[in-house]
């Protein structure tokens, strides 16, 4: 998407969510918010062919102004996304509001004071400044990050050769419930290397609500291995827990395993230090054995990634894991493949244990998605 696009799509995002936070606000600021925004959507007849007017921007993306006017009385504000925090959303609302002086016909330098607008200046002016803007905030946000050679031939090896393709732009990681979005849903992987070679598995995404109507997501990994997964008041998706149903075991591992961290930037690497306590279900009060691990995650970047269910811009995070838990030293690499909108569409665990049982040998190797 261009950055003019993506810049008019930012305006009506931004307005879209400004809508609705303000909407049944007291407070007399929240109220002259309403109405202003109310204003961008509803227009005034004649003056809705601005630059930036609402349907000026439907047209631009084929959308139905009116069924989108009918679904803001239906979409609750906790629905939609939380406010972008980057400068894009800024610069949205900064177009959107020249653009309501201009319909208005106030000078937009000068608050308060009504005259004649001379339209195709301030749109061309606005136009302008606009691209010019969003052209450079684009530039410095969208990031083109080559694969480090190491990288690809582990990828490539456990993949396949064509299975991730060149790098497209990457920016950091705003909402991570649109790359791993929570659905009670059945979803199909194939093995593409270890001892799984060209078996399937489903993975099974679970909804779990507490007494104390905290959630959280059970991930059948496979057969004998489920993960749990939660959301921090921060945004950060994590994994706490993993459980061995076979064998009865609990790993809980503090803070989190890394999921999908909020805010993380191309090129970035998260270390952590991790406490590891494992317990069987039948007596968890009583702790078998403990450790530490260090781990470091790392963005490698955005690539085109061709799996069965289709060809994705996704995400890559890489994991590295060494430690000692018991009698046991640990250490590995595992790759993460994440679509917009889709979640998790390929993945390699490459784990090395020595007389640590846990870690289910059954999750090594690469598998992509064929369905869901």
């Amino acid at each position: 998407m261009s950055g003019e696009r993506r810049l008019f799509r930012a305006v009506l995002e931004d307005a879209i969510r400004s809508y609705l936070w303000s909407m049944r606000r007291l407070a007399k600021k929240q109220r002259e918010a309403f109405i202003e925004i109310s204003d961008w959507f509803y227009g005034r007849p004649g003056f809705d062919n601005g630059l930036f007017a609402f349907r000026t921007i439907c047209e631009l993306f084929d959308i139905d102004p009116v069924r989108v006017i009918k679904r803001l009385g239906s979409v609750r504000a906790r629905d939609f996304p939380l406010r972008r925090r980057h400068r894009v959303a800024t610069y949205a609302r900064l177009f959107r509001r020249a653009a309501q002086c201009e319909i208005r016909g106030r000078d937009p330098q000068r608050k308060g004071v009504t005259g004649k607008v001379r339209g195709s200046i301030t749109q061309v002016a606005i136009a302008l400044c606009a691209i010019a803007l969003f052209s450079s905030i684009a530039r410095a946000e969208d990031v083109l990050l080559p694969l480090p050679a190491e990288d690809q031939k582990a990828i490539a090896t456990r993949l396949g050769p064509n299975v991730v393709g060149d790098p497209v732009p990457s920016k950091p990681i705003g909402d991570p419930l649109m790359l791993f979005p929570f659905h009670n849903e059945r979803i199909a992987y194939r093995f593409t290397s270890g001892k799984n070679t060209g078996k399937s598995q489903t993975v099974t995404l679970t909804k779990v609500e507490h007494p104390n109507k905290k959630v959280v997501w059970r991930m059948q990994l496979t057969p004998s291995l489920v993960a749990f997964l939660t959301q921090g008041p921060d945004g950060d998706i994590d994994m706490p827990a993993v459980e061995e149903t076979e064998e009865g075991a609990l790993v809980i591992v503090t803070p989190g395993n890394p999921w999908l961290p909020k805010d993380m930037k191309p090129g970035e690497t998260k270390s952590y230090s991790q406490k590891v306590s494992v317990r069987y279900v039948d007596d968890l009060e009583d702790e078998e054995y403990s450790g530490k691990l260090k781990t470091d995650y790392t963005y490698l970047g955005a690539f085109r990634v061709s799996v069965p269910a289709g060809t994705f811009d996704a995400i890559l995070l890489r994991t590295k894991v060494d430690g000692k838990v018991g009698p046991a030293h640990t250490r590995g690499t595992s790759y993460s493949f994440f679509a917009p909108g889709v979640g998790l569409i390929a993945a390699i665990l490459q784990q090395k244990v020595s007389a640590f049982w846990i870690y289910n040998v059954d999750t090594a190797g690469g598998k992509v998605l064929v369905s869901r």
